[in-house]
């Protein structure tokens, strides 16, 4: 199994977690990640949002 295989079950775990976490009013989301390696702990900022201007709020799935 090379690189990409292995990745795409794990993109599609994000992408049904995306898909659940979004208001039933929404027809499309953005996910914009940023990973932080230059501070003393390591994190990554994720932010949903709506391209259509929506601000429902968006929910954990886990």
């Amino acid at each position: 199994m090379n690189l990409q295989e292995a990745q795409a079950p794990i993109d599609r775990e994000i992408a049904l977690a995306l898909v659940q976490a979004t208001p039933e009013t929404w027809d499309r989301a953005e996910v914009k990640l940023e990973r932080r390696a230059d501070v003393a702990v390591e994190s990554i900022r994720i932010e949903i949002s709506n391209p259509d201007g929506r601000r429902d709020v968006v929910s954990p799935t886990q």
